[in-house]
C-alpha cells in the first residue's frame, strides 16, 4: 500500500489502523516525516501569509536594501529557510516521541484487553493513529480561534484512536500461543 493509500485510510478506518501493525517500520517513519511536512503546512502559509501582508514584504526590501549596503543580504534567506526547516524538524520530534509514548502506553492497554501485540506492532499503529489529530491541530492554526490546550487534545484523541485499534486486533485463541513442533 503506498503512503497516500495509508494516509487516507488513517484518517477514518480504526481496522485499517490495526492492519497497519504489519508494515515495514521504514514505510512508518516515511509516513510519519511526511505526515509532520503536512501538518506543519498551516503554519508556514501563516509565516508566509504574514510575511507578505500589512507591510511585511515592504519591511523585508526596506530590510534587504540595507543590507545590501553593509554585506549581509543573504541572511535574510537563510533566516527564512532556517524556520521552515525548525518547524518541520520540531513538529517530527513531537510526532515521534508521541507515537513512543503512546506505544509504550498501548503495551499496558494490550494487556487488559488480551491482546497478543509487540512495541513495534504498537509504534506502527500508534504513528498511523496519530493522523487525525495530527491533521486537526494543524489545520487549527488557520481557524480564526485558538484551541485550549492542543496538545493535551491531540494526545488523548490519539490514545483513543490506538484503543480502538488496538481492539480491533483479534484475541489470540487459547493454545496458539505455542510454536508447532
Amino acid at each position: 500500500m503506498n503512503i497516500k493509500d495509508l494516509f487516507i485510510k488513517s484518517l477514518y478506518s480504526i481496522k485499517a489502523i490495526s492492519f497497519f501493525r504489519f508494515q515495514k517500520i521504514e514505510k512508518t517513519i516515511s509516513y510519519l516525516f511526511l505526515l509532520s511536512f503536512l501538518v506543519s503546512l498551516p503554519t508556514l502559509i501563516l509565516f508566509f501569509i504574514s510575511l507578505f501582508s500589512q507591510g511585511g514584504i515592504e519591511t523585508y526590501f526596506e530590510f534587504s536594501m540595507m543590507a545590501e549596503e553593509d554585506g549581509t543580504a543573504g541572511i535574510i534567506p537563510v533566516f527564512i529557510f532556517l524556520f521552515i526547516l525548525f518547524t518541520i524538524i520540531g513538529i517530527s520530534m513531537v510526532q515521534f516521541l508521541t507515537v513512543s509514548l503512546l506505544a509504550a502506553i498501548g503495551l499496558l492497554i494490550k494487556q487488559w484487553m488480551k491482546r497478543k501485540l509487540d512495541y513495534k506492532h504498537l509504534w506502527n499503529m500508534s504513528a498511523y493513529a496519530v493522523t487525525l489529530p495530527a491533521i486537526i491541530i494543524g489545520l487549527s492554526a488557520l481557524l480564526p480561534v485558538s484551541l485550549s490546550f492542543p496538545a493535551i487534545i491531540y494526545f488523548l484523541l490519539s490514545l483513543t484512536i490506538l484503543t480502538l485499534a488496538i481492539r480491533k486486533v483479534p484475541i489470540p485463541k487459547r493454545g496458539m500461543s505455542k510454536k508447532p513442533l
